[in-house]
């Protein structure tokens, strides 16, 4: 089966804004008032950035569209789960060594079971997938465009009255918007032409939606700061953004050769970008000069890009050894779930 390059571009882009944002958020921008063209235009960026989870999810409804409940995929969390302990032991020991922590076997247990809250998602949604699927397959075209609008409207309606402190559409299924990306996601896969809209088309409808948000953030902030609640991934405007930059990817036709091939190498730990990358570009950003936080916040921009290219390229030190391990460990307890 011919490798799809495209999606180990949406893997490798969401893990870089991942770490970006993590980044960003240590910036002067977070002390801005939201008045002037340059927080327009940094909010604007910030937004682009609040994609890198959305795009995640997308990726693994994607990936996922076709798993059934059988033995073979549920034997797949297990390589998930020894990897992802793995990672958050390197992390913590860098944590904690760097920022002379108390070390100990209860604080490594309490911080292995609280990872990033996208890797518990994930793994819900990998445990979920065969039966969404099988949902999914049951429903007619109509009726599956209709639950993504619904999921879409008890995600997003919620999240933007929040702003005004109103709690009567408030549902539980707020916290359940991954759903929403998943359903996208596995959409796309079974419906490829689904948007049918021009590249440059879903391009200028991305950028669009992403302004529009800010121009929502700045009327909402009413010339305070950003307030990283509001605007993100239960928002109406990312999840368009999100389903946008996913389609033009999912229809790029990318050529093989050295440039895609080691791009789909570095996408091959995207587990570790995410998991590593808070630490990281904290650490890096605190010892390399280039790459301290400016206290101008133009500069700081600029440095952010980098940040995320840096904090990949070190992280992949450690990922490939950690990875190597982690398959060594589950061909060796995979046998036992036989």
């Amino acid at each position: 089966m011919k490798r799809n390059y495209s999606l180990d571009l949406v893997k490798l882009m969401a893990a870089w804004f991942v770490v970006m944002v993590h980044h960003f958020k240590r910036t002067p921008y977070m002390d801005m008032s939201l008045t002037t063209e340059t927080a327009f235009i940094l909010t604007s960026f910030m937004n682009l950035l609040n994609t890198c989870v959305p795009l995640f999810f997308m990726t693994t409804g994607y990936l996922l569209a076709k798993r059934q409940p059988d033995k073979r995929h549920y034997k797949g969390v297990i390589g998930f789960l020894i990897e992802s302990t793995l990672l958050l032991t390197v992390a913590y020991f860098l944590n904690h060594t760097y920022n002379e922590l108390p070390m100990g076997e209860k604080d490594w247990a309490k911080f292995v079971l609280n990872p990033p809250y996208y890797v518990s998602f994930h793994i819900g949604l990998y445990l979920l997938a065969p039966y969404l699927n099988r949902l999914i397959a049951s429903l007619t075209d109509r009726e599956e465009r209709g639950l993504i609008a619904l999921m879409t409207g008890l995600v997003a309606i919620p999240a933007f009255m929040k702003a005004f402190e109103i709690e009567y559409f408030h549902t539980f299924i707020r916290s359940a918007y991954p759903l929403v990306y998943y359903l996208l996601g596995s959409y796309l896969r079974r419906h490829p032409d689904a948007l049918r809209l021009k590249q440059w088309q879903k391009l200028a409808g991305a950028a669009g939606a992403l302004v529009l948000n800010t121009v929502v953030i700045f009327w909402l902030a009413e010339g305070g700061v950003y307030d990283p609640f509001i605007g993100t991934y239960d928002d109406i405007l990312i999840i368009i953004a999100t389903a946008l930059i996913f389609s033009i990817f999912q229809q790029w036709q990318v050529p093989d050769n050295i440039g895609s091939r080691t791009a789909s190498f570095m996408a091959r730990y995207t587990l570790a970008y995410y998991i590593m990358g808070d630490y990281y570009s904290d650490i890096i950003a605190r010892n390399l000069d280039f790459l301290r936080v400016s206290r101008n916040v133009r500069i700081a921009f600029l440095q952010t890009p980098v940040a995320g290219l840096v904090s990949i390229g070190v992280t992949l030190v450690l990922a490939i050894p950690v990875a190597w391990l982690a398959k060594y460990l589950t061909a060796r307890i995979e046998p036992y779930f036989a």
